[in-house]
Parts: structure tokens; C-alpha cells; sequence
């Protein structure tokens, strides 16, 4: 027997979905899930009836505190671009534009394309980390310019991803044209 944390009455397990969540260990675990399987069928026609701006508009005042009025206002804040990027953002299709925020303190920092969203995302938010992908970037700049400079041939230049500048010259043979 299990309490509905929706409903709050006892139900049998076999009125639960069950989930299955992947441990660390490898092993599958399962589990009835938090709302019975009523609760759960009441909720999906609840949502299904809501219109994508009703869903847009509960997402963002449940994750953010905000309106769809408030992040339309935000983009015209920003000239209507990513806070990144210059790339333009619609204040009008908003699917397209992403509430960057703070995960710690939930701080709204502004709204980004999204690129630049699952950019920092992918680098865990950590600005040491973005500082050390800009030293990378422009390290690689380098090296290509001076390839340029030096107008090697072609070919060579697979050589430079692995080793420092200095020593893929001297070790790939690579001759100036």
C-alpha cells in the first residue's frame, strides 16, 4: 500500500505507474511512482487542455517567478539579442529564446539564444572553465596563423592538433612552400 501524494488516499501498488531509474552501480531500480495512476490520468488531460502560451506561462512563473509579459520585455531590454551572442531573438516566438539563470541563487541573468544556452550549459556555467575554451580557441588561432605565415603544405597541418606548435615543425618534416 502507498499514499497518492496527490489525492491522499492509500491505494495498492497496482494503481501506481512504475518508473525505472538507472543507479550508479549499473542496476535497474523500480519504483511506484508519487501519484496514482488516476491522479496521474487527471493531470495529463489538465495539461493537454492548456494552450502552448497557458503551458509557456505556468513553466515560467513555476522556474523562474516570471511572466511571458516579463521575458518579452527582457528581450526588448536587449535590443532584442542574445545576451551572448548578436544573434536576434523574437520577443514574439519565444520557443526560440532561453532564461539564462543562476542554478544556485535562481538570479535571472538575462535570455539567450539557443546556442549560447546549451553552450554554457555544456561547460557547467564554471567561468574558469569558459576561460580556459577562449585561451584554447585563441592558442589555436594562433598556430593556424602562423601555418599561414609560414604557407606550409596542406597535409601537414594534422600534425598540430597534439603537439605544441615548435615541436610538430620540427618533428612532421614539414617544409615551407
Amino acid at each position: 500500500m502507498k499514499v497518492c501524494s496527490h489525492c491522499r488516499q492509500e491505494k495498492p501498488l497496482s494503481e501506481y505507474y512504475i518508473t525505472k531509474k538507472r543507479l550508479k552501480s549499473g542496476k535497474i531500480k523500480e519504483q511506484p511512482r508519487y501519484i496514482c495512476k488516476a491522479c496521474d490520468r487527471k493531470a495529463k488531460r489538465e495539461r493537454d487542455r492548456r494552450t502552448p502560451e497557458q503551458r509557456a506561462e505556468k513553466h515560467l512563473q513555476d522556474k523562474y517567478g516570471i511572466s511571458l509579459n516579463d521575458k518579452r520585455q527582457m528581450i526588448i531590454n536587449q535590443n532584442c539579442k542574445c545576451k551572448i551572442c548578436p544573434r536576434s531573438l523574437s520577443k514574439d516566438d519565444l520557443s526560440k529564446s532561453h532564461v539564462d539563470h543562476c542554478h544556485e541563487t535562481g538570479y535571472i541573468r538575462g535570455i539567450l539564444c539557443s546556442n549560447c544556452n546549451r553552450g554554457i550549459g555544456h561547460l557547467q556555467h564554471d567561468t574558469k572553465i569558459l576561460v580556459s575554451a577562449i585561451q584554447y580557441l585563441v592558442q589555436a588561432e594562433q598556430h593556424v596563423l602562423l601555418l599561414q605565415q609560414l604557407n606550409l603544405v596542406g597535409n601537414c597541418e594534422r600534425f598540430f592538433h597534439a603537439l605544441p606548435l615548435s615541436q610538430a615543425l620540427l618533428d612532421s618534416g614539414c617544409q615551407p612552400k
